[in-house]
């Protein structure tokens, strides 16, 4: 197969949410069972403690205890459970009430009703207060408990510890993570997305999912925290939420110890002639070579209260970042220590960049050129139209160079390549007084290219970094900035960013 029809199959586009199919309607029959599920459990239960108050007078305290002891666990619960019955049923609410009620008459109808046995129910009750109840109406207890304020699962207790540990999509990371108990885990058939965790209410949808990719660098290769925050720059970020997304906002975060990006955003989803908008947080970082997920997103059956919903949502989801640990860099000599211990020079110079060998691709491979300046000075590197034409023709010749590969490999004039996707930045960059334009282009998700563009001595100087995988050149450390410091004999500031 064609080396560049090859690339086109084996695209791996790591930052779309192509995973989430979210429904037109949240209430359905599965979510009217569920509710009606947990409703009958309640409703049995005060009848049961009723009863027991009226055949047994003098355990009405205890009665009492019981009641009150449950209800400071989950009143909210049982009243947003009836009302939104009550809306779902109409006018036959009272007939599907009644029909519980009368299931209660028959099954004490069959029991016993003894002292001892009422002592014994008394002791569950207080045992339910404290969560042991049986599944799935626990769960639902729980969402609708918490539903003003799904973080607060959390700090009452109601924790799931979650790893990664010998997962086989995890790619040997060990990830640990604290949930809400009530989220459902379910397994992902994404290759990269290692599990899923939903959370539905009669308005709303949470999803939080665990992802791992592979991006390609060697064993000789470290990333820094330094360069984990030139990575995730504001002039690449944007390039990794879906395309057809809304930017809101990204800031700087810490994920155990390690530099990441947390990005806000919304996306409209389409399936069949319905859309479907939803927000969505990521929390991102670098781990042993592998590109860290969190994905979290929301979505609301009215879009207009998506906002509230998503940020009800947020401090849940921060939580759950803040609670990831990865136990393995705590180890007495890690991967990355290994491979600090290791020398390596990953760069070479030559005229041209039409040969670099395909299989070198895995590393940041260097190629420096020199032309004549043809009247163009530093100055013209300010103009942001002059700018956008270097990165105009730097596509171009991505183009040409790729048309001309598929081409010596057999293939045809005919092949479309403005059917690939191609996303691109540019800017000026000043540094020691001199300027500068850097293009990054994104070329399918699969091969990453810079361009460091300066003068000087009057003579025309292209820095270019190429390789493969879906991770962003750095400019400010590595390779490149190693290259820019030799050639034009600047000092480029070493980043020590305050990370919040």
């Amino acid at each position: 197969m064609d080396y560049m029809i090859k690339l086109k199959f084996i695209v791996i586009i790591v930052f779309v949410m192509t995973s989430l199919k979210l429904n037109s309607g949240i209430v359905n029959e599965q979510e009217i069972e569920r509710l009606s599920r947990a409703y009958g459990y309640i409703i049995g239960q005060d009848y049961h403690l009723t009863l027991i108050e009226k055949e047994y007078p003098d355990l009405k305290i205890e009665v009492i205890k019981a009641r009150l002891h449950f209800n400071s666990s989950f009143s909210k619960a049982k009243k947003i459970i009836e009302s939104e019955l009550e809306r779902i049923f109409g006018d036959y609410f009272n007939d599907f009430k009644s029909e519980i009620l009368n299931k209660s008459y028959n099954i004490l109808d069959n029991l016993d009703l003894d002292k001892d046995y009422a002592i014994d129910f008394l002791h569950e009750v207080n045992l339910r207060a404290e969560g042991f109840i049986e599944s799935p109406v626990f769960e639902t207890l729980l969402t609708y408990e918490f539903i003003d304020d799904p973080s607060c699962e959390l700090s009452n207790g109601f924790i799931y510890t979650y790893t990664t540990k010998n997962h086989p999509k995890s790619k040997g990371v060990t990830i640990n993570a604290k949930l809400p108990l009530s989220w459902k885990q379910e397994e992902s058939d994404r290759p990269n997305i290692i599990n899923k965790f939903t959370s539905k209410n009669y308005n709303s949808i949470g999803i939080v999912q665990f992802m791992v990719k592979d991006i390609g660098l060697s064993d000789d290769y470290v990333v820094t925290n330094e360069g984990i925050y030139d990575i995730f720059e504001d002039n690449t970020i944007k390039q990794t939420i879906p395309k057809g997304s809304t930017f809101i906002s990204s800031n700087r975060i810490v994920l155990d110890g390690l530099a990441g990006n947390q990005i806000i955003f919304k996306t409209t989803q389409t399936s069949l002639d319905i859309e479907n908008t939803f927000q969505s947080v990521h929390f991102v970082t670098i781990y042993e070579s592998k590109i860290i997920f969190l994905q979290c997103s929301v979505y609301s059956i009215e879009e207009k209260q998506l906002d509230d919903t998503f940020n009800k949502f947020l401090p849940l989801f921060r939580k759950i970042a803040n609670s990831l640990v990865f136990p393995d860099q705590y180890n007495q000599t890690t991967n990355t220590e290994k491979k600090q211990l290791k020398k390596t020079d990953n760069t070479f110079e030559q005229n041209t960049i039409n040969h670099i060998p395909l299989e070198k691709l895995g590393n940041i491979q260097i190629a420096v050129t020199r032309e004549p300046t043809n009247g163009l000075t530093e100055e013209h590197f300010k103009d942001p139209e002059i700018v956008k034409i270097i990165e105009e023709m730097s596509i171009e010749k991505l183009l040409e160079k790729s048309k001309q590969v598929y081409l010596n490999q057999g293939g045809t004039e005919e092949f479309d390549f403005t059917d690939f996707s191609i996303n691109s930045d540019s800017w000026n960059l000043t540094i020691d007084d001199k300027n500068f334009v850097i293009v990054k282009i994104n070329f399918e998700d699969l091969i990453q290219l810079i361009t460091i563009i300066g003068i000087k001595n009057d003579v025309f100087i292209k820095i270019s970094g190429i390789r493969n995988g879906s991770l962003p050149i750095p400019h400010s450390y590595g390779p490149c900035a190693k290259k820019m410091e030799e050639v034009f004999e600047i000092n480029i500031p070493k980043l020590n960013p305050v990370i919040k």
